[in-house]
Formats: structure tokens, C-alpha cells, sequence
């Protein structure tokens, strides 16, 4: 943000500002959307997840330990919810997003507001989401002041 405003004339209000992402990208933008509600007042999330996925190589931190915790959206949203509009994407057929998408979907509470698509068969792919694309946009300017 801070880059954008020095180059770029924008409004600097959080209703003015957005994330979205695709898949590893939606983690990012729910992961940046939800830990900085006062920078960021949506997210578009299309097939992302919302706890930390990593391979059995990699390990940043304790599955179980305070990073988890704060990283974990699914226990974010159901402590510590953040005054956020959120549109999400996920299909039961997707291997990647569903299975943190649907939780998350059931612990999310107010002030924390997310319209949730839940396909049945579209699975994780980007044709799927160039679709979805232009209602995304739609609902955010119907849904946030700053892109009415």
C-alpha cells in the first residue's frame, strides 16, 4: 500500500482497498486481508485456503505452536473475527481449497460478513475463475463504499 499511494493518486481509506487472489495468491490475499483489517476492508478469495499448508519438507514453524495460531484463519475467524467483506470461491471438488474453505465458511461470524460460492464440480483451475471474475467485481462495488 505504502508503494502505491507514493506512485499512484488513490484513496488511502480502507474502504477503498481490496485483495484477491487464485488459489496460493487467495491464501495471500485473505491471509494479508484478515491480519490488516485496518488497511483492507475485502478480499476476493478464489480457491484459496485458509490455514498454512506445507510440505513435508518445509516447516516454518510448530503445527501447533503461536505462529500457527496466527496464521490459522479458520481460528481467526472464530475467536477474533475482523470487520472484513469477503467474497469466496471453493468447489467440492477441489482438493486444495475445499477442506479448509468449508470450516472456515461455518466459523465465520459478524463482524466478519462472506458471501460464499460453494460449486459442487468446478475443482481448481483457472478457467473456473476468469469466469467468476467479472461477478466478483460486481459484488464489490456493491458491497464496498470504496469501489461503488
Amino acid at each position: 500500500p505504502n508503494w502505491v499511494t507514493h506512485h499512484f493518486r488513490v484513496a488511502t481509506d480502507r474502504a477503498s482497498w481490496a485483495t484477491i487472489g487464485l488459489s496460493t495468491g487467495a491464501w495471500c490475499a485473505a491471509m494479508a486481508a484478515m491480519l490488516h483489517p485496518a488497511q483492507y476492508s475485502a478480499a476476493i478469495v478464489m480457491g484459496g485456503y485458509f490455514r498454512p499448508e506445507f510440505g513435508p519438507l518445509y516447516q516454518p514453524f510448530v503445527p501447533t505452536g503461536p505462529l500457527d495460531h496466527r496464521y490459522n484463519l479458520v481460528h481467526l475467524a472464530r475467536r477474533n473475527p475482523p470487520s472484513l467483506a469477503m467474497w469466496l470461491e471453493t468447489s467440492h471438488a477441489d482438493r486444495v481449497s475445499y477442506g479448509s474453505s468449508a470450516p472456515f465458511l461455518k466459523a465465520a461470524r459478524p463482524p466478519l460478513a462472506v458471501h460464499g460460492v460453494v460449486l459442487q464440480h468446478a475443482g481448481h483451475r483457472i478457467g473456473l475463475w476468469q469466469q467468476l471474475l467479472p461477478s466478483t467485481l460486481r459484488w464489490l462495488g456493491a458491497n464496498v463504499p470504496g469501489f461503488h
